[in-house]
């Protein structure tokens, strides 16, 4: 049984990096993406029937979303916290409808909004140690309604 914290992440890297080698085994090295794409078309996904759509949002739903936001949360980059979000919601929820769908119909995601600020979480109470912490990711709310 493993259990010293180093032990465990190298026991999660070497498994996630024979998997990864063995997809590198079935890929074309000349065309990486082409053959990753072969690779799901002709082994993974093949025979199955599989469809995904996104359906466009209302200002109501919106509003609904940014109603609901929890207190607490730490900001984002941005610096918006969810209570002015929900105090801002009748105003800005119209123009966020505008910005979902828009992303939603030509199927691109914000660049800004995949920018997040990085901190550090300690996992116990020592925190000069670089094994007991861990990096979150703290995206703006506006990206995650």
């Amino acid at each position: 049984m493993i259990t010293k914290p180093a032990d465990t992440a190298n026991h999660y890297a070497n498994y996630f990096e024979s998997k990864i080698n063995g997809l590198r085994k079935l890929t074309d090295s000349f065309n990486p993406k082409k053959s990753l794409t072969n690779l799901i078309d002709n082994n993974i996904m093949l025979n199955k029937m599989c469809s995904f759509s996104l359906s466009l949002v209302t200002t109501k739903e919106i509003m609904q979303l940014l109603e609901a936001l929890p207190d607490g949360k730490a900001t984002g980059y941005d610096l918006m916290d969810n209570m002015l979000l929900r105090y801002a919601a009748s105003e800005i929820a119209p123009p966020f409808r505008c910005l979902y769908n828009w992303s939603i119909e030509i199927g691109q995601f914000p660049e800004v909004w995949k920018e997040a600020k990085l901190c550090r979480i300690l996992k116990n109470r020592k925190p000069f140690s670089p094994v007991n912490s861990g990096p979150i990711s703290l995206y703006p709310h506006s990206a995650k309604c």
